[in-house]
């Protein structure tokens, strides 16, 4: 069967990273395992692991040293029938420090195993010397064992079941948690199959009219359940119990009729039906009798009886409270009614603790019960549809551990499903999860970081979690190892907004987060802590706070030893910072504090990229130094300096060959290249190299990555700034007619880069007498064509609809000539010229005036452009037309 979420399934983790120094001392950690029975020599075998760990000053742990599994014999000297099991397993567990706590009962039914045991041998030495007589001999036992029982006090074990915790709990406790076990007495004798008859007989006890009667009848039902309840301890006595439909009909029966009129009889009942729904292959069964409807209707009655009665106290408390003030009239008086209102309130709150420990042991019960038959989803939808989640928020409020963590967990098991997260979203789940982290109940802090982190995926969850102060709490719980891993993936998720990262200013969280980092004792850095500190460096505030106290250096230290690509990531965000402070001062040579930061690490970047052939690590590491500027360079040392010491030009030529790196490396090449070429002499040795031609063929190759197209763009705008390199890359390749083909690419972005390249082509592209070259006029044409568009468009269907030449860039530019004269121009985008049509100028512009070579402006009628005009567009001339203004065409 599916095993129960029990705390007796408890076994001891050691968080994964839990170090913030080197060195220490080494400690012994404890791993628990089975524990068995050996019948021959009536003991218990406990089985654990003992792991030798090392760790620092700080109790964290370093590592592993050693794994010895061992174990432990314990030894059971008395199991006569009289004898407290439930007593004797909780003294074990005090006594032996391998086993939890929280396994007291399993520990109590082995012990129950080995007493029949060694019961079972003994009726067979009986049997063999007094024959016939075992029958009388069992009963007359059994009657002085009740009579003893009646007699007897004994203390007993707390008997709560515990709830699966998968992170384990520490094995040390704090009396406030985990209060020593009080004595109580145990009213029922040992229950036994052969007498299930006599205990259904008692559930079937008819209540009398008279209020005694009734008394007595629950009190006969509550001991026939008792009595079943302990068969249920016996796990070989569930299949035979759950079969049994007397047994089964009888206990649905009493719970459906008497759920109202009795805590304990509820509770018993409740407990039974747990024992069952710990076995998936029970829940069957347990759907026929309809348990799990009647399990919620017993939950819910006790949340309104909880309120009701809460009410009700409040109002005493008022009447209690108006008492005393009347009293204050009459000093005489008032000393003899404050002592009478004073007792009242210990009364009244001791009345109250003790209806408050009931209804928190049957919540648990009830719930616990509906957690394990909700692994059947289409039953959990049901319960969802009767208000389970509003009954789940509303028991939050309560104060009992066991219970608070069996709430969480059920909570934490819905939420995945959409409707039931937007359900806690309207109920105030996150609210109520504020009080709990942090609070004296580690595995309830525990199992509520894994809740919020859960929720934390919605939007509108990480509002609430910030408008509640959460971010500082979380801060503080990564100072305890055992929160760290949870803690971390909660604050990253909260880390996407902004608001967080400047929470996180104002704490200790940087000072905490450069120690995980900076003393993690592992080569590579979780990807949790790696992605907050990246989130977080984000921060301008937060950089700068993470520069203090050498935090660089040592970054940068442990960098050069790990070679982690994470790391490198965080380092980069970094010298993005400090890239973004010299872009915002107006005299970076003078204004720039950080001036010589980088200069000491600049070996450790130009060692990785010319000795490592990690992908993830090359992409970090060329982004960190494109955003590297000449101030941030050693001071005897610049680009072409570093070109030449380390060769970098051969290496560019060789990771540009089609199939050697992939698009995102190739990416960041081409920043750094953009980067070193505002270098004068840098870009003087580039223009030497076969670099500018893999760049051009970089280009055809990759043209469809748009993100790559405007790096590149960007990257041949610097090298056209220096005469250098601009003749190489003009004109060597095709790249000004590839840009002049971007004015029209989808992405407005690459259309603004390309508009800012054709002006600088047009600014250079000139002979000695300033006329624009054969690029320029491509560029103007690519220019003209786009500023009209829409004309050019009808003008084509116009000449298709006459028979004349439909090619749109062939046709003629037209004007009109009423208003504004009229232009034709043969404007062929193979031509290198733009020659202007006299015929169509003789056909439509007849008394007109006209421009001839000197004359760029004509304000009278009208005006064309004569046959050998030709006029620099964006350079030295203009085109216009006579409508009172002059147009410009860029």
């Amino acid at each position: 069967g599916k095993a129960a979420p029990s705390s007796s399934f408890f076994v001891a983790r050691i968080e994964w990273f839990s170090t913030m120094s080197s060195g220490g001392r080494i400690s012994r950690k404890v791993k628990q395992g089975k524990i068995e029975i050996d019948f021959e020599e009536s003991a218990l075998l406990v089985n654990y692991e003992l792991e030798m760990v090392q760790c620092d000053d700080n109790g964290m742990v370093l590592g592993v040293l050693e794994r010895k599994p061992d174990v432990r014999r314990i030894k059971i000297n008395t199991l006569s029938a009289d004898k407290n099991m439930a007593q004797l397993a909780s003294n074990i567990i005090d006594k032996c420090k391998y086993i939890h706590p929280s396994r007291v009962e399993e520990v109590e039914q082995l012990l129950i195993k080995l007493r029949k045991h060694a019961m079972a041998n003994e009726r067979q030495v009986d049997d063999s010397s007094a024959g016939g007589s075992t029958d009388r001999i069992r009963e007359n036992k059994e009657r002085d064992r009740e009579e003893r029982d009646r007699k007897r006090s004994s203390d007993a074990a707390p008997n709560r079941q515990g709830i699966a915790q998968n992170n384990g709990r520490d094995d040390h406790r704090s009396s406030a948690a985990a209060p020593a076990p009080r004595p109580v007495v145990d009213p029922l004798p040992p229950a036994y199959m052969n007498n299930l008859d006599d205990y259904l007989e008692m559930l079937y006890q008819v209540s009398g009219k008279s209020e005694k009667e009734r008394e007595e009848g629950l009190k006969l039902q509550e001991r026939g359940t008792g009595m079943i309840l302990k068969l249920c301890r016996d796990v070989m006595n569930l299949e035979q119990l759950i079969q049994n439909g007397t047994v089964m009909g009888a206990l649905t029966r009493v719970l459906q009729e008497e759920f109202k009129k009795s805590v304990e009889l509820t509770f018993n009942i409740l407990r039974i039906f747990l024992a069952f729904s710990n076995f998936m292959e029970m829940h069957p069964l347990m759907a026929n009798y309809k348990i799990g409807v009647l399990t919620m209707k017993a939950v819910d009655f006790e949340l309104k009886r909880a309120e009701v009665r809460e009410a009700e106290r409040v109002a005493r408390e008022t009447e209690l409270q108006t008492e005393l003030e009347a009293a204050k009239q009459d000093m005489g008086t008032y000393p003899q009614v404050l002592d009478q209102v004073r007792r009242k309130r210990e009364k009244e709150n001791q009345k109250h603790k003790t209806t408050l420990r009931k209804q928190d042991k049957l919540l648990f019960v009830g719930l616990y019960i509906l957690l394990n038959l909700a692994e059947d989803l289409a039953v959990e939808r049901k319960m969802v549809i009767r208000s389970l989640i509003p009954s789940l928020v509303t028991t939050l409020t309560r104060r009992f551990d066991d219970l608070l963590i069996l709430v969480v967990t059920f909570l934490k098991k819905l939420c995945i499903v959409g409707e039931n997260k937007e359900a806690m979203k309207r109920l105030g789940v996150v609210e109520i999860l504020n009080r709990f982290v942090p609070c004296s109940s580690q595995p309830l802090i525990m199992i509520s970081l894994r809740l919020l982190f859960n929720l934390s995926f919605d939007k509108d969850m990480r509002e609430q979690m910030l408008k509640g102060g959460m971010v500082p709490k979380l801060v503080n719980l990564l100072k305890t190892p055992s929160f760290r891993p949870k803690t971390l993936r909660l604050l990253y998720h909260l880390s996407s907004d902004d608001r967080c990262k400047s929470m996180i200013t104002y704490t200790e969280g940087i000072p905490i987060l450069m120690g995980l980092v900076i003393n993690f004792p592992q080569d590579y850095l979780p990807k949790e802590l790696a992605a907050l500190v990246v989130n977080v460096s984000f921060n301008p505030r937060n950089c700068e706070l993470m520069l203090n106290n050498k935090g660089l250096n040592l970054l940068m230290d442990r960098l050069a030893d790990k070679r982690d690509p994470l790391l490198v990531k965080i380092v980069r965000n970094l010298s993005m910072w400090t890239f973004n402070q010299q872009e915002e001062l107006e005299s970076p040579e003078l204004q720039y504090k950080y001036r010589g930061l980088w200069s000491p690490h600049i070996k450790v970047f130009m060692e990785i990229i010319m000795e490592e052939d990690k992908h993830d690590l090359l992409i970090e590491v060329f982004g960190t130094l494109a955003n590297m500027t000449i101030y941030d360079l050693p001071a005897s040392s610049n680009w072409s300096k570093l070109l030449r010491e380390y060769s970098l030009l051969n290496l560019f030529c060789k990771m540009l060959v089609p199939g050697m790196a992939q698009n995102d490396l190739l990416l960041e090449i081409v920043m750094l290249v953009s980067t070193i070429a505002s270098d004068l002499q840098a870009c003087n040795l580039i223009a030497s190299s076969t670099l500018i031609g893999q760049l051009y063929q970089l280009w055809e190759e990759k043209g469809d990555d748009t993100e790559l197209l405007l790096q590149l763009i960007h990257c041949f705008h610097k090298l056209f700034m220096h005469d250098g390199s601009r003749e190489e890359a003009m004109y060597s390749t095709r790249i000004v007619v590839d840009i002049i083909d971007c004015l029209n690419h989808r992405n407005a972005g690459v259309r603004a880069k390309a508009a800012i390249m054709c002006d600088l082509v047009l600014e250079f592209d000139r002979d000695a007498t300033g006329e624009l070259g054969n690029l320029g006029k491509k560029i103007l044409q690519k220019q003209f064509e786009a500023h009209n568009k829409v004309w050019l468009g009808a003008l084509q269907e116009e000449y298709a609809s006459h028979g004349y030449n439909s090619n749109m860039i062939g046709g003629s530019m037209m004007g009109n000539g009423n208003s504004g004269g009229e232009y034709y121009a043969d404007s062929r985008l193979e031509s290198s010229e733009w020659n202007m049509s006299s015929q169509h100028l003789q056909q439509q512009q007849q008394g007109q005036g006209q421009y001839s070579q000197q004359q760029h402006y004509n304000d009278d009628d009208g005006g064309s452009v004569d046959n050998g005009h030709e006029g620099h567009w964006g350079g030295g001339g203009s085109v216009t037309g006579h409508n009172g203004n002059s147009g410009r065409y860029k």
